[in-house]
């Protein structure tokens, strides 16, 4: 992941994140035609970081998926993967009762 980063790479997420994400069920891999697209990292609830910021849809912390990580492969950006992966994490969402993605 590091050589297609496009952030300060160590900084955020840092590799002990990107672990717990992987240790925590919450990293998901996005396949197309057997290669990896992109990778996702996703939670099931919001923490209290989340709190002071102003949502246009109230819900409560269990009801609130987090985007945590989204990175596509450079050889399938602008291919549409990155609105595959947000269709596919809203059905995951649905199937543990989260409300809303606030992005």
């Amino acid at each position: 992941m590091k050589e297609y980063a496009r952030w300060e790479y160590g900084k955020h997420p840092t590799d002990e994140m990107i672990q717990m994400y992987i240790d925590g069920g919450n990293m998901y891999l996005f396949m197309e035609d057997g290669n990896l697209a992109g990778v996702i990292a996703i939670t099931f609830s919001q923490g209290e970081d989340y709190h002071p910021v102003k949502w246009q849809v109230e819900a409560n912390d269990n009801e609130v998926m987090v985007l945590h990580i989204l990175g596509i492969m450079p050889d399938f950006q602008g291919k549409g993967i990155g609105k595959k992966m947000i269709q596919s994490a809203l059905e995951l969402g649905r199937t543990k009762k989260n409300e809303s993605l606030p992005l």
